[in-house]
């Protein structure tokens, strides 16, 4: 298993099979377990962008951020950094 510092805190990256099915999510991130899960059929750069998608939940969760935030700010967070930073990464390794 995998696992990724998030400002301090180390958080496992666990792949789960089925996961889509019995949870209806691709991917979640469980703050208080410091626990990242994804579906197992996930593949190449969709699987990289959830995964930053769950690291930015981290982030908001860690820095304090995630306090201020209801779930719809949370989910928008989340989809404006991880977006940003696949945009920020193919700007700058092409």
């Amino acid at each position: 298993m995998k696992s990724i510092n998030v400002l301090g805190q180390v958080y496992k990256i666990k792949m789960v099979k089925g996961m889509n099915e019995k949870t209806g999510a691709i991917g979640l991130c469980d703050a208080e377990k410091s626990l990242i899960s994804l579906d197992s059929s996930l593949k190449g750069k969709y699987l990289r962008r959830v995964l930053l998608h769950e690291i930015a939940h981290a982030f908001a969760f860690e820095s304090g951020l995630y306090e201020f935030m209801n779930q719809q700010s949370s989910e928008m967070f989340a989809q404006s950094l991880s977006s940003f930073l696949v945009q920020l990464k193919n700007q700058l390794f092409p």
